[in-house]
């Protein structure tokens, strides 16, 4: 289900994007609907990682459906691949934060640190995460990814609410960053009842992967056809 909100919430989020005027009544409308996907996206990537058996094959796929997706998302965007990164490139960024952050616990369980200081090894760690979260957050923004840095930030900070079973809700002020952003509370509040709800139906893991860079192609075509280039 909540997947199927956050697509839905998406699409409609791109349709007022690439094809309706600013000054259009329905435009603020459709795009603060639009405001509930990304961190539902979040949410479910923080959990993907979570339970996925291959973390590599899990990135690789970010990845290519990125660059898959790059070229009908400039296409609708009507610009050039050096102006804009999709939304899959901070997704990718965001779960190799979570991935390295892992690896670098796992040292410690394996005694790869040379020492047995407590207090030292958690200084070192939180030390060596930062350097990877700010590694990956200016990637971000160099690249100039959908939501960029404080999207990969967003995503490593439910990682932490997850991982220490703290409240979800806890994640909102990091993405309600702006008035623009302020009906991504709603999706909190859709996350925190529907999180524990088992799925009547499971969506197959590869709908999103194909329906991003294909909706995004269907606007260009719809764009191009209504003579809004």
């Amino acid at each position: 289900m909540l997947k199927i909100i956050a697509v839905i919430a998406m699409t409609i989020d791109h349709i007022a994007l690439f094809l309706l005027n600013e000054g259009n009544p329905e435009y603020n409308i459709m795009r603060g609907i639009g405001r509930l996907a990304f961190p539902i996206f979040c949410y479910q990537l923080v959990i993907g990682t979570k339970y996925t058996r291959d973390k590599f094959e899990y990135l690789y796929r970010l990845f290519f459906f990125g660059l898959i997706s790059e070229i009908p998302y400039d296409l609708a965007y009507g610009s050039n691949i050096t102006e804009h990164s999709n939304v899959m490139f901070t997704l990718f960024l965001g779960a190799l934060t979570i991935f390295v952050s892992e690896r670098i616990d796992d040292y410690e369980k394996y005694h790869i640190f040379l020492t047995d200081k407590k207090a030292f090894l958690e200084v070192l760690k939180v030390f060596l995460k930062g350097i990877v979260l700010s590694g990956c957050v200016i990637i971000s923004v160099v690249m100039n990814t959908s939501y960029a840095g404080i999207g990969v930030m967003g995503i490593y900070f439910l990682y932490i609410l997850v991982k220490n079973n703290k409240n979800i809700l806890f994640g909102i002020p990091l993405f309600c960053y702006s008035v623009f952003q302020i009906p991504a509370v709603c999706s909190f509040l859709i996350i925190d009842i529907l999180k524990d709800r088992p799925e009547k139906r499971k969506i197959n893991k590869w709908f999103f992967y194909i329906y991003y860079p294909a909706h995004l192609f269907i606007l260009f075509l719809i764009k191009k056809k209504i003579g809004m280039f």
